[in-house]
């Protein structure tokens, strides 16, 4: 195969690359109805929700539980109010 110009050698080549680019590009993605029925909401983990959004209810519940047991901590050895007691003795 004899080429005329520069020119023609570049077409060849770009066309070569496009088509390697699509190629590669493309995958080898599952496609069609068995798909479609083995995993209809691929984007989705629960029934409403991705995994990103997954992972941030489950991050927002674990600081809530924390906070909450610390809180229940403070209350149980009684450090969540101020003390009852006056330094002063209080006349009657």
């Amino acid at each position: 195969m004899q080429f005329r110009s520069n020119r023609t050698r570049f077409l060849v080549a770009a066309l070569g690359v496009a088509g390697v680019s699509v190629a590669a590009l493309s995958g080898c993605s599952k496609t069609g109805i068995a798909a479609l029925r083995a995993d209809p909401t691929p984007e989705l983990l629960t029934s409403v929700e991705s995994p990103t959004e997954s992972a941030n209810s489950y991050a927002i519940q674990k600081n809530l539980n924390l906070r909450m047991m610390l809180d229940d901590a403070a209350r149980v050895i009684y450090i969540d109010r101020p003390s009852r007691l006056n330094p002063a003795p209080i006349p009657d």
